[in-house]
């Protein structure tokens, strides 16, 4: 059974280190949400990302691995095509990711998402990125009628797939980063 009641997915590309720190380094210790987060970033350089996120958090980081079970209250940093898969616990299946360009795959994730159980709230954001990586899943979260956020032109360092997903999501957030860190803090209350 599934024993997670909030998801947070986070998609981000050029610019999104630092933004995912301010983000992570935000949180309080008793934060009740699930973070996973896709960053594009070469495989040899996630270890020391995630290494380096959880210095700076106060709950645990993550790589996410194949078969894992997902947990609350913790925060996941993809590799390579991560999804999530649910039977009676959610946990990630991740393999290798030869068809895409993007490493690790936004949409991949995203689009696992979509057939979650409506128990479990989801909240997906795409932050600063060139492309439109997570636009198709970002959309499909969205129709399923889960809460999305893209980042505003004022903080993303690139305004590419936030501009994207603005463009195409019809009930899509537009916030700055500030204001996507209180949203979170306020979800995972």
């Amino acid at each position: 059974m599934n024993t997670l009641h909030k998801l947070i997915l986070i998609g981000s590309s050029t610019g999104g280190p630092g933004h995912i720190e301010k983000i992570i380094s935000s949180l309080p210790s008793d934060f009740n949400a699930t973070i996973i987060i896709a960053q594009h970033m070469g495989d040899e350089y996630l270890q020391s990302f995630a290494t380096r996120l959880d210095r700076e958090s106060k709950l645990q980081v993550s790589l996410a691995y194949d078969k894992q079970i997902i947990e609350n209250s913790h925060i996941y940093i993809c590799t390579k095509k991560s999804e999530i898969e649910c039977n009676k616990t959610m946990s990630f299946i991740v393999s290798d990711n030869k068809q895409s360009n993007y490493n690790p795959n936004i949409n991949s994730l995203f689009n696992s998402a979509v057939h979650i159980d409506r128990s479990c709230q989801i909240l997906a954001i795409i932050l600063t990125g060139i492309g439109d990586d997570g636009v198709e899943g970002i959309k499909n979260i969205s129709e399923s009628g889960s809460m999305t956020i893209a980042e505003s032109p004022k903080s993303a360092i690139v305004y590419g797939m936030p501009m994207r997903a603005a463009e195409i999501v019809k009930d899509i957030k537009i916030l700055s980063l500030d204001e996507i860190i209180s949203y979170i803090n306020r979800f995972g209350a």
